[in-house]
């Protein structure tokens, strides 16, 4: 993905209450277990049946906390779908994999009796689960067509400017060593 893409989905879990009672969903923490830092991802959103339903700034110290402040409820038997969208702000060539890394990073509790459950997850060790890898597109640097205030040059005129042009940088810092133009 570019360096400027917003609202990407990098991890999505599927969680199903089982057939006992309906569950509550009280935080989910995910790990950001890529080589990205915390400043190449901003404004990151989780979202349930289309809506938000917490974000985050950014990472902090590579984790992203959604605390809700109503419980997401699942009926039993049933399922609800959590993906993380992000923007992607920085990072070129890292790698983004947000997971879950400890069984307690999904906090539920059964509606019914009341008690706190760790969830079962697809691998028997950390990460618990492991999203799908995103690679940062690599840098680029994009020229257009600038603003000139006057279009008319007088004879004999001094530092007038014949031409202007604007650089777009994404990605990574960019140095122009030359800058050649043609006639």
């Amino acid at each position: 993905q570019n360096v400027g893409t917003s609202d990407y989905i990098v991890s999505s879990l599927k969680i199903t209450a089982g057939s006992q009672e309906p569950i509550e969903i009280h935080s989910i923490r995910f790990y950001q277990n890529g080589t990205a830092a915390d400043a190449d991802l901003k404004n990151l959103e989780l979202v349930v049946d289309g809506a938000a339903v917490a974000t985050v700034a950014q990472p902090t110290s590579k984790y992203a906390n959604f605390k809700f402040a109503n419980p997401i409820v699942i009926a039993k038997g049933n399922n609800k779908d959590f993906d993380l969208r992000v923007d992607i702000a920085e990072g070129s060539s890292r790698t983004i994999s947000m997971d879950i890394d400890k069984k307690a990073d999904v906090v539920s509790k059964g509606q019914t009796f009341g008690f706190f459950r760790v969830p079962s997850y697809p691998n028997t060790t950390s990460p618990y689960f492991n999203a799908n890898d995103t690679t940062i597109d690599k840098g680029s640097i994009a020229f257009s067509k600038g603003v000139l205030s006057s279009l008319n040059v007088s004879e004999g005129g001094t530092g007038v400017t014949l031409g202007a042009f604007k650089a777009t940088v994404q990605g990574e810092p960019v140095q122009v060593t030359q800058f050649v133009i043609g006639a």
